[in-house]
């Protein structure tokens, strides 16, 4: 019976316990602290700038390097041996001469006494020729005295005539060689010019045909200028063409020179008609007149001198320039409209290396997107800030 008893009291400990546990987990779960409700916050919008388009007709240009040299340059030689006697002071590496200059002379005492002989000759022939002629004429008269009409040539003396006749030519041919000769004696400058390199000094003895100086025509220069398939395709050339000039195009040559940027105008005269077979370009031909003439230019344009050349294209209407960082896969661009990204075809017609020439459905006013489009995509909302000039 004490055992019983003992069972049914701990099955009542038990069941209170319970109870109390229960009571006490009904009262943490209804008396738990609620959570605050905190206010929502608004989504962040990406901020983009943007500029306003602006379409232009821009006259493109197409840039290129070459290098000045003369349209015509030659090596000067010695017609005629001879001591070199006395040298024009201005004829020396670089120096400066005019058409018809004397350069050099050489001494052509040698060539002057030929030519007394030579003209000795020629009155020595004309007396031979006079002789002649007057016994031909006795020679007639005398058969004509013996009642003989009838004479063959050689009684006339005809033969000795025309032999006399060709002997005074023969003796005026050498005098005028002589005289040429003493001409020749002389080098003069063909044309206007400076020197490059004189290899001549007085005293020093040259013979025919050595080269005593290299130089060049100062009148005009020419740069020839290589041309990719798509410039030549932009610029609209016509290949192996020599222009009219109403056809010549304006060219800007430019380069650094003593430390400073020059510039000379140029017109492009011609196109050439091979292809260069080892860079697989085209040639442009540009001449500059008068490059020393500072009275027509800023600044010498010396010959040597690499130089950039921008080359006058075509005129193209509505072009836009826009950061080169704006392009998407080089053939899209971002708008804003309704502060939602719009995409919009467009295509790449130049670039200059910081901004590009693109043409494509676009407005004045439009609002493009000038900031990374990397982390944008079509219809995603966006912030604006105040546009930017177009560039």
């Amino acid at each position: 019976m004490k055992c019983q008893m003992n069972r049914h009291k701990g099955s009542v400990n038990v069941i209170v316990i319970l109870l109390i546990g229960a009571l006490i987990a009904a009262a943490l779960y209804w008396f738990r602290p609620l959570p605050k409700t905190r206010p929502s916050v608004p989504a962040v919008l990406p901020v983009v700038s943007v500029m306003e388009v602006n379409p232009q007709t821009q006259t493109l240009t197409v840039n290129t390097q070459g290098t000045v040299e003369p349209r015509r340059k030659i090596q000067l030689l010695a017609e005629v041996s001879g001591r070199v006697s006395t040298i024009n002071k201005h004829f020396a590496d670089g120096g400066i001469f005019a058409d018809g200059d004397t350069l050099i002379t050489l001494d052509g005492r040698d060539y002057q006494y030929r030519l007394i002989e030579a003209e000795a000759q020629i009155a020595a022939a004309a007396r031979e020729l006079a002789l002649e002629k007057g016994q031909a004429r006795q020679a007639k008269r005398e058969w004509r005295d013996l009642g003989n009409k009838e004479a063959n040539a050689l009684s006339l003396r005809k033969p000795q005539v025309n032999a006399a006749q060709a002997q005074l030519a023969s003796a005026r041919a050498q005098r005028d060689i002589a005289r040429l000769n003493v001409q020749r004696s002389t080098i003069q400058a063909p044309f206007s010019g400076r020197a490059t390199k004189r290899y001549v000094d007085i005293g020093q003895y040259v013979t025919a045909g050595v080269t005593v100086a290299d130089i060049y025509d100062s009148d005009s220069a020419e740069i020839r200028l290589p041309l990719s398939d798509k410039q030549v395709a932009f610029l609209g050339l016509p290949l192996g063409t020599v222009f009219d000039q109403d056809e010549q195009r304006s060219v800007v040559l430019s380069a650094i020179v003593a430390g400073q940027a020059r510039q000379w105008q140029a017109l492009l005269v011609r196109t050439g008609a091979i292809v260069d077979e080892t860079t697989r370009f085209y040639s442009a031909v540009v001449q500059v007149q008068r490059p020393f003439d500072v009275q027509l230019h800023d600044y010498p344009l010396v010959m040597g001198l690499f130089v950039d050349a921008a080359i006058e294209g075509k005129v193209v209407e509505q072009l836009i320039s826009i950061p080169e960082k704006s392009l998407v896969d080089q053939q899209w661009v971002y708008l804003v409209e309704n502060e939602r990204i719009q995409q919009r075809r467009v295509q790449r017609v130049r670039t200059d290396g910081t901004n590009v020439w693109v043409q494509g459905d676009l407005s004045a006013g439009d609002q493009l997107v000038i900031s990374d489009p990397r982390v944008l995509k079509p219809g995603m909302q966006v912030t604006v800030v105040i546009p930017v000039t177009s560039p």
